[in-house]
Parts: structure tokens; C-alpha cells; sequence
């Protein structure tokens, strides 16, 4: 728990410590993006379902940081909920006049109400056209590095814009 708490702090702080115009001159852009997703999870638990709400604030174009409260469900195991805090950096192509498609890329930590906290690693790749945005991910939590012996698991996410996503 200890380990939890200094990663959500210094998360906090680097948050805190880049100013809102840290950037070139002139370089506006929204700060502030969410999104809800649903997720597939594969473990030596068998599969289950993950649903979020991810909030991420952008310190730069491409560095952002998110924080996601989720909840686990399905059939044969305990539902159980918690938070992923995370750093990451994304690019962006533009394809078209109004299609582009983007990278990110990233890590941080899961805290959950199950002490099945852990750090992760996650990528993604998305693509948007005109409103609409659809993206798929892979998070890797690595259970090893927190608790000796215990088994990592992979979570596919699809994320969209048409469920309420959006940015200010």
C-alpha cells in the first residue's frame, strides 16, 4: 500500500508541477479528455469483463496523465473495482482531411479494493473521423512485480466516442 501511495502522490505532483501554458506561444489545445470503455480481460482466473471512465489530463500535445476508475465483473469470480493512474505519450497521423489515426504508449499502476494492486504497461492504437473516435488497447499487468509468483494478465480494450467521450 505504501508503493500505492507514492506513485498516486508523485503522480499528483507532476500533474501540478507543469503549468496549464507549458508549450509553444500561441499553443492552444484541450486539456481535458474522457472516455468510457469496455474491456476483455484474459487471466489464469479464466475471462471476465472490465467497464471504466477514464479521465486523462494532457500536459503536452503528446504526454498525458490518466486516471480510470473500473470495475471487474463476470461469471465465477468476486466483482471488484479500483483505479489505474497512469503516465503516457501519444502521436497523431492525419490521413485525410478529416480522418486521423494515433499511437500511445505507456505505464503506471493499479490500485484495487482486492489488494490486487500492480504496475502495467498498456499501448493502443485509434483512429477518428470527423466526431467519431474509436480506439483498441492492450494493458499488460505485471502481479509478478508486486506479489512473488503470481500470474500477469492481458486486458483488450475498444473505447468510443459514440458512449459519451468527449474533451474540454
Amino acid at each position: 500500500m505504501k508503493s500505492t501511495l507514492k506513485v498516486l502522490i508523485l503522480m499528483g505532483f507532476v500533474s501540478a508541477a507543469v503549468p496549464a501554458t507549458w508549450g509553444a506561444e500561441g499553443d492552444s489545445f484541450k486539456r481535458f479528455r474522457y472516455d468510457f470503455g469496455a474491456s476483455a480481460v484474459s487471466s489464469s482466473a479464466g475471462t471476465s469483463n472490465e467497464a471504466h471512465f477514464g479521465l486523462d489530463y494532457y500536459l503536452q500535445r503528446w504526454l498525458f496523465v490518466r486516471g480510470a476508475p473500473f470495475v471487474r465483473f463476470g461469471s465465477g469470480i468476486d466483482t471488484f473495482y479500483g483505479l489505474d493512474t497512469s503516465l503516457s505519450g501519444s502521436v497523431s497521423f492525419q490521413l485525410a482531411e478529416s480522418l486521423d489515426s494515433g499511437l500511445m504508449l505507456g505505464g503506471g499502476y493499479r490500485v484495487t479494493n482486492v489488494q490486487a494492486d500492480a504496475p502495467f504497461t498498456e499501448g493502443g492504437i485509434s483512429i477518428r473521423a470527423g466526431g467519431f473516435s474509436l480506439s483498441g488497447s492492450m494493458k499488460y499487468i505485471l502481479h509478478s512485480a508486486s506479489t512473488p509468483g503470481a500470474q500477469n494478465e492481458r486486458i483488450y480494450t475498444i473505447s468510443t466516442d459514440f458512449a459519451g467521450a468527449g474533451s474540454f
